[in-house]
């Protein structure tokens, strides 16, 4: 029986602040290289990725990194650094603000970081793991930022660590369809999925936290408390009836724009199914309506957004304003400044900066949606925009609904009554 306890209980660490659950034992008992442990919201699995970080902080030279799509989830006060410095503050273990790290006696560090754009990866390249962590996995919605984070996981021959790849989610979010396709249907001796339910985790109010869900819509409500890894549903910001589809404009366009989202990415073995660009035609009319009139999509390198956006934009007319939303980093700066300066010199080239996540800047244009303000112009493109725009926030894309919303953006605040010719798009 002592031996079979000692199998079965995993290595302990002084700085967990409780024991584990019975499901956060298995996530940290199971030698598989990669484990997943997901499904219902509040089953314990923050509390399992920081113990499992912490798991071999008395070894000298461990190194442990959790990362998340951005840093201001991780500091959210029920995220991840604000509930280390709840287990850590009265130990011996330091922390760096600038670094955002906590070292320990043993020269252990634990990191916290973030992937949130496609080149962030390449902060880490130099750095080496024995843990890494990923918070809510299914909100990373490229599989090979994920795949990437493999390189950086190694040891020295002397180091009597196990090296891991640990990650926790709700079954919902953008990255959502390739999560359940690595852990949960597909299968491999070095990959585990650990379900998680509410009953797992005694430490929560289960009742207080049940009436919590309830305000959510049915679909969201369902994958949340019951771990349901099932087909995605409809989102609940959208819905395809809200969009009436018509063969001509109605009314005199006031004003109009072509937003472009730069979100492309060649399909590739390692990523079959990337990002689009899209750039999106859209009119305010004088029937206080906002018309979708075109959308052009594609996933493409460098060269081939730059001859898209161009193409398009002799199309349009100069006569119709361009916008790029322009991401952090000096990459898409650097790309935008070209396209302004170069392709598109003699057209009206504006920018307009992504301030807040994507399903608060899409609110606005879904409340005109809601009021069956938002019309489309017929056209071979609607289905696949009707698709992405109903399983928003929960699809496993949202390109379309960023360039949508930010053209509405745009118009709402740089409003141009004086303009008068249509687009040739229009009227061809």
């Amino acid at each position: 029986m002592a031996r079979l306890r000692e199998l079965t209980t995993p290595k302990s660490s002084p700085y967990w602040l409780h024991r584990p659950t019975p499901k956060q034992a298995a996530f940290l008992l199971v030698p598989h290289r990669e484990v997943l442990f997901g499904g219902a919201a509040g089953g314990g699995k923050s509390d399992a990725l920081l113990m499992g970080a912490l798991q071999y902080v008395d070894h000298s030279g461990y190194s442990a990194l959790i990362l998340r799509t951005t840093l201001t989830a991780m500091k959210l006060s029920d995220g991840l650094i604000p509930r280390s410095h709840e287990w850590l503050e009265e130990t011996p273990a330091v922390w760096s603000q600038q670094d955002k790290q906590w070292t320990f006696p043993s020269g252990a560090t634990l990191k916290f970081g973030y992937l949130e754009n496609e080149k962030d990866k390449y902060r880490y390249s130099s750095s080496a793991f024995q843990f890494i962590g990923f918070e809510e996995l299914t909100e990373f919605k490229r599989e090979t930022d994920y795949r990437f984070l493999f390189s950086r996981l190694r040891r020295t021959k002397d180091m009597d660590v196990p090296l891991r790849m640990r990650a926790t989610t709700n079954p919902i979010g953008p990255g959502f369809e390739w999560v359940r396709r690595r852990f949960v249907d597909g299968e491999s001796p070095n990959r585990l999925f650990i379900p998680s339910t509410l009953e797992d985790n005694p430490y929560l109010d289960t009742e207080e936290y049940l009436e919590s869900l309830g305000e959510l819509d049915p679909a969201t409500k369902k994958k949340l408390e019951n771990g349901d890894w099932g087909d995605l549903e409809q989102g609940d910001l959208f819905a395809k009836p809200m969009f009436p589809v018509r063969d001509r404009v109605e009314g005199q366009i006031e004003a109009i724009v072509r937003f472009w989202d730069f979100a492309a990415t060649p399909v590739s073995d390692n990523n079959p199914d990337p990002d689009w660009l899209v750039g999106t035609l859209i009119a305010k009319t004088t029937r206080e309506r906002w018309w979708i009139l075109d959308v052009e999509r594609g996933r493409y390198g460098p060269d081939g957004v730059e001859k898209t956006i161009e193409d398009t934009a002799k199309v349009d007319g100069r006569n119709i304003p361009i916008v790029f939303e322009l991401e952090g980093g000096s990459q898409s700066k650097i790309a935008t400044h070209q396209l302004a300066t170069r392709t598109l010199a003699g057209w009206d080239v504006h920018t307009q900066t992504a301030s807040k996540d994507k399903t608060t800047r899409a609110l606005p244009f879904a409340s005109q949606a809601r009021q069956r303000n938002v019309w489309l112009l017929r056209g071979g493109w609607n289905d696949d925009w009707l698709d992405e725009l109903s399983g928003f926030p929960n699809g496993a894309h949202d390109d379309q609904v960023d360039s949508a919303s930010g053209g509405f953006a745009y118009l709402v605040t740089e409003y141009k009554p004086d303009f008068q010719q249509p687009p040739r798009r229009v009227i061809r």
